[in-house]
């Protein structure tokens, strides 16, 4: 049996969203799988289809996400949160770093984040910055 194979190029799908409609009301459903080097502009691009169609709030789920890369929680939460720190990281040599957001941040609209135990590492960061500005409740 022959099996053609085709080399390519393939992107992780670390975001998966769609709009929820009842009662009229509009509400973004935004599943975020994992945080890895692509997650940052399919996030910008699942938030910003949300708010065209017209979503209220969004609900973030980030059940059994366990986690990824700092860089890509650092810059799904500088999009979304307004300047100031994100997480201070501590050193085996006792020196530590902040790490912070900008000024620019996305409307600030209802936030839910789904958490459960298989919730870990970068998706805890996540919804422990958003918790702390005040921008979402964790479920």
């Amino acid at each position: 049996m022959n099996i053609p194979v085709v080399r390519n190029t393939y992107a992780a799908e670390t975001v998966i969203y769609r709009t929820i409609e009842q009662d009229g009301h509009k509400i973004g459903y935004l599943r975020l799988i994992h945080f890895y080097d692509v997650t940052f502009d399919q996030f910008e691009a699942g938030v910003e289809a949300l708010l065209a169609d017209g979503c209220e709030g969004i609900v973030f789920d980030l059940r059994a996400n366990g986690g990824g890369f700092l860089d890509s929680v650092r810059s799904v939460l500088d999009y979304i949160l307004p300047e100031g720190p994100i997480v201070k990281i501590v050193f085996a040599d006792k020196t530590s770093t902040v790490v912070t957001s900008d000024s620019s941040c996305m409307e600030k609209i209802p936030m839910v984040v789904l958490v459960d135990n298989n919730t870990a590492s970068a998706a805890e960061l996540f919804t422990a910055a958003l918790m702390d500005y005040d921008y979402a409740t964790v479920m």
